[in-house]
């Protein structure tokens, strides 16, 4: 077991929890910080539960908070590939100001559907090396991640309703278009796909270049000639298809404010109905860190094709579009606006089918890591350098070749069979 100690938290951190409360007169402070998860294989954050306890000064009244912090990794490696500073900036850029807005336009219109539950964020710090942020812990309130195993697909009930959830979001971005423009334009600006130039792209590159070559040769092996020619031709330039999609994307009267990264990982479910235990009742979705604005097939297809597999999407993929486009649509209507005009559903199958190529990008890149997740120990995680990131997708793809071969390779006969492959030029 690889243990997360307390010596990945960067102590200016509490010192700046604790000075953030006594100006919040409170006194008496007493904070306990300790790993939330023990088993962590995440290399940009580390996630951490506080428990604070203390006095009011106003009526020494006696205060407690259950938090969950979400700090950066100090590694600077790390930091420079991912370009971390940015993406905490971003999820706390779409706690603070994106997830209030919505919230009160679903006040305004009395909106009576409830939407997917967002943590509240109470704290936040960006300054650089300091970046976190202090979530409320829905765990307290039962929610907790999906127990599966990676080579198994997500189950019914959960696929859906994290279809639906994905609708609302979605919805709610086009009525923020409808009722405040200058707002969203503000919004969309700062959640438009920017990479640095400095950034470690040729890396990236080298990475996908040498997943396209292990889903090729897994191909190849089979006896469907047409996809294999298909995709010799994405494989040409597989970075070039997936910066398009974006781009593309976020042009035309079709764009929204994405979740960026849906995926189940980013997922937590509750379970609230004893009549029903193994069906989810509630979602909630974390983690804004890709926050993008761009097509609304991106954040479809990454879901799709990461969380579910081919006997899933041969039996339910045309219900999982259905179940979208009804919660879009029942979530526009309750917001006041035509949903045949904002997205009528003939184009939700047009953007699928140009910009599909993104989850199925996503899937080639990290569809191995995930099914092969493994902890990170504390002085590999410290020390971690640009030959340890390579050799992750190396290492991951040696354990677990058969899997990710058979998984990988019905995503991509699915991906003909959809016409999705029809848009590359």
């Amino acid at each position: 077991m690889a243990l997360i100690s307390d010596k990945l938290l960067n102590p200016i951190i509490k010192k700046r929890i604790d000075l953030t409360l006594h100006n919040k007169n409170v006194k008496d402070i007493e904070i306990s910080i300790t790993p939330a998860i023990i088993e962590n294989p995440n290399i940009l954050s580390l996630i951490w539960d506080v428990r604070v306890t203390g006095k009011s000064t106003e009526n020494s009244g006696i205060i407690e908070h259950d938090w969950i912090l979400k700090s950066a990794t100090l590694n600077e490696v790390v930091r420079k590939y991912a370009q971390v500073d940015r993406l905490f900036k971003k999820e706390i850029y779409v706690y603070d100001k994106i997830i209030p807005a919505y919230y009160q336009l679903i006040e305004e219109h009395n909106v009576q559907e409830p939407f997917a539950v967002i943590p509240r964020m109470h704290l936040y710090f960006t300054d650089t090396l300091q970046e976190a942020l202090v979530l409320e812990n829905l765990k307290r309130s039962n929610y907790g991640f999906i127990s599966m195993k990676s080579s198994e697909p997500c189950t019914h009930g959960e696929a859906m309703l994290a279809m639906k959830s994905l609708g609302k979001l979605h919805a709610l971005s086009y009525a923020l278009r409808e009722y405040k423009p200058e707002q969203f334009k503000k919004f969309t600006e700062y959640a438009k796909n920017r990479f640095n130039i400095n950034a470690n792209i040729e890396l990236y590159a080298k990475h996908q270049k040498m997943c396209c070559e292990r889903v090729f040769d897994a191909i190849i092996n089979g006896k469907d000639k047409s996809t294999l020619t298909l995709f010799k031709k994405f494989m040409e330039k597989p970075f070039e298809y997936q910066m398009q999609a974006i781009k593309m994307g976020a042009m035309g009267p079709y764009a929204v404010l994405t979740h960026g990264d849906a995926i189940l990982d980013n997922m937590l479910f509750k379970y609230g109905d004893p009549d029903t235990p193994d069906k989810p009742t509630e979602i909630c979705l974390l983690d804004w860190q890709f926050c993008r604005f761009t097509s609304p097939a991106l954040d479809l297809s990454q879901f799709i094709f990461l969380s579910t597999d081919k006997q899933f999407r041969d039996n339910h993929y045309a219900e999982m579009i259905r179940t979208y486009y009804y919660a879009l649509c029942s979530y526009l209507t309750e917001l006041k606006c035509d949903a045949d005009q904002i997205l009528p559903f003939d184009i939700l199958q047009l953007q699928l089918k140009r910009y599909s190529v993104y989850g199925l990008c996503m899937a080639i890149m990290i569809l191995h890591i995930i099914m092969n997740v493994k902890p990170i120990d504390d002085n590999y995680r410290q020390n971690m350098k640009a030959t340890d990131i390579e050799a992750t997708f190396s290492n991951t793809f040696a354990k677990n070749t058969d899997s990710y071969t058979s998984r990988i390779r019905d995503i991509v006969l699915d991906f003909k069979d959809y016409g999705y492959f029809e848009f590359l030029n």
